[in-house]
């Protein structure tokens, strides 16, 4: 799912010969219909109106991944708290951690629990 409908072309576009990826450009409630998921990167909405409904598309096991980095705790930006961040790395539901993708660069990967 992503918003920018210029991404969307071209990642449609990447996997067009994958029949196992679809790419959405609309509401992120069209999601629901395809769920469990496996692996989910929730950038098409969501998070932040229903965090708990993305943790529940999520399969026992599935990969969610999100945001971005933070050097500081409690996690944020611009001396406000990441209250998502926080959410989804002290939910019951989620084995979440952050994991560093560059020595400046951590994101959040958290695994649903079955």
């Amino acid at each position: 799912m992503e918003r920018d409908e210029e991404l969307t072309r071209r990642t449609a576009g990447v996997f067009a010969d994958d029949e196992r990826v679809s790419v959405l450009t609309e509401g992120w409630r069209l999601l629901e219909a395809h769920a469990p998921f496996d692996v989910f990167f929730c950038d098409g909405g969501g998070k932040r109106d229903a965090p708990e409904r993305v943790v529940e598309l999520l399969a026992p096991g599935g990969i969610l991944d999100d945001f971005m980095p933070s050097t500081a705790w409690p996690p944020g930006s611009e001396g406000a708290v990441g209250e998502l961040r926080l959410f989804h790395l002290g939910h019951p539901a989620l084995e979440a951690t952050e994991v560093p993708t560059t020595p400046s660069s951590p994101a959040v990967a958290a695994a649903r629990r079955g």
